[in-house]
């Protein structure tokens, strides 16, 4: 459940901040990115996503419009899993990174590793492997803040520390 929460925060702030800035197509504009290559790879995982998508705002998206190519963020996003936010988090160059960062009030390579790291943790949850007493092996990066909460960042305790500063904001 606050996994999903926080799934549902990460798309927002994302699409939203980026949305507000540069407009609802923003995505396919590949100098919001770090490199054109990793673009034209996100890219390609989201118009598969699409294609493959059964949703109904998708599909009246495409009888409705034929340009641009894909549905502006907030309704491509809606359909991609943690894992993709995490990644286009990361695709992102650094201005944009810090704009949405700013949200969290947290470091853009924290928030990276982060996402990271709870993207671990949500597939080891959905595959029903045991969380409790495990050496994870993608840690959370220590934030100067929460410090003293993160030494041992290989316990599911520092994974529960991330959780909640997330679900504060």
């Amino acid at each position: 459940d606050v996994i999903e929460r926080i799934e549902v925060a990460i798309r927002e702030c994302i699409s939203n901040t980026l949305s507000n800035q540069y407009g609802g197509h923003w995505f396919l504009n590949s100098e919001h990115f770090k490199s054109i290559s990793d673009h034209e790879k996100l890219l390609q995982h989201l118009r598969k996503e699409v294609e493959n998508s059964k949703e109904l705002f998708i599909k009246h998206y495409y009888r409705k419009y034929c340009s641009p190519e894909l549905p502006p963020s907030w309704m491509t996003f809606e359909i991609q899993s943690l894992g993709t936010l995490s990644r286009i988090f990361k695709a992102l160059n650094q201005e944009n990174k810090k704009e949405v960062s700013k949200i969290f009030n947290l470091d853009s390579k924290i928030i990276e590793s982060w996402l990271h790291s709870i993207t671990y943790l949500r597939n080891l949850c959905a595959h029903h492997n045991r969380v409790w007493d495990r050496r994870f092996t993608i840690k959370p990066q220590q934030a100067k803040l929460y410090k003293q909460y993160l030494l041992e960042n290989d316990k599911f305790y520092a994974q529960a520390v991330v959780l909640e500063v997330f679900l504060k904001v």
